[in-house]
């Protein structure tokens, strides 16, 4: 099972932030906030990850840089 997940937060929206896009062969499920797939690149990804509360104007920003190995 490649997928990260977050159990506590089920319904905000979720999104990666401007100009940061996620390694090529992955993606984000916009009500989940998953990240699943398979890398088809290896390196180091500076990802921004945005959750928005869509019963308020809360909104939570997480950055990391997610390395990719080699196969």
């Amino acid at each position: 099972d490649n997928t990260l997940r977050n159990p506590v937060v089920t319904s905000p929206l979720y999104r990666t932030g401007p100009g940061k896009a996620l390694p090529p062969g992955l993606s984000l499920d916009p009500s989940s906030g998953l990240l699943a797939g398979i890398p088809a690149a290896a390196g180091n990804f500076d990802v921004v990850i945005e959750r928005h509360d869509p019963s308020g104007p809360a909104t939570n920003v997480q950055s990391f840089t997610l390395t990719v190995a080699p196969a």
